[in-house]
């Protein structure tokens, strides 16, 4: 447990060297933080592999909209969403067989980039040393900092 925490700390603080190949591609793009809207559309999409029914869109706006803390009201949405799912959350054959591959998933899927050497090498350390579930890796790509930008 103690290691999840540290990743989800690290992840939440974009704790990798900047002169990382990932990183510095990541700094040559403008990248614009999402709206409500679109965060509530993408995490949705991100989790269940559709987009958001637009009653259930209303619904999670409303709920998100009324409260003031946009990162408490953001991680709380995660969460919901991630306990609402039923079945396998996409790439999830892929941490049991090859746990290397399913965080090169995880890259592509909700930072829309190719990992760097390091980040790849220090997360699969991670995964190999304290084993986490695909929910709690999803949770912990879906509250970084870079997951909240475009």
């Amino acid at each position: 447990m103690r290691v999840f925490v540290i990743l989800l700390m690290m992840l939440a603080s974009c704790g990798f060297p900047s002169r990382d190949e990932g990183q510095a591609s990541l700094n040559k793009r403008a990248r614009i933080p999402k709206t409500d809207i679109q965060f509530i559309s993408i995490a949705y999409m991100d989790v269940f592999g559709k987009a958001i029914p637009q009653q259930e869109l209303n619904s999670l706006k409303e709920i998100f909209l009324s409260q003031g803390d946009q990162e408490l009201n953001r991680n709380a949405l995660i969460g919901r969403l991630l306990q609402n799912h039923t079945g396998e959350l996409p790439g999830e054959h892929l941490l049991a067989n090859n746990p290397t591959s399913f965080l090169r998933f995880c890259f592509k899927h909700f930072y829309r980039r190719i990992p760097s050497k390091s980040e790849l090498e220090e997360l699969t350390d991670t995964q190999q040393k304290e084993p986490l579930t695909v929910s709690q890796w999803y949770y912990a790509f879906m509250i970084s900092n870079e997951y909240q930008l475009l």
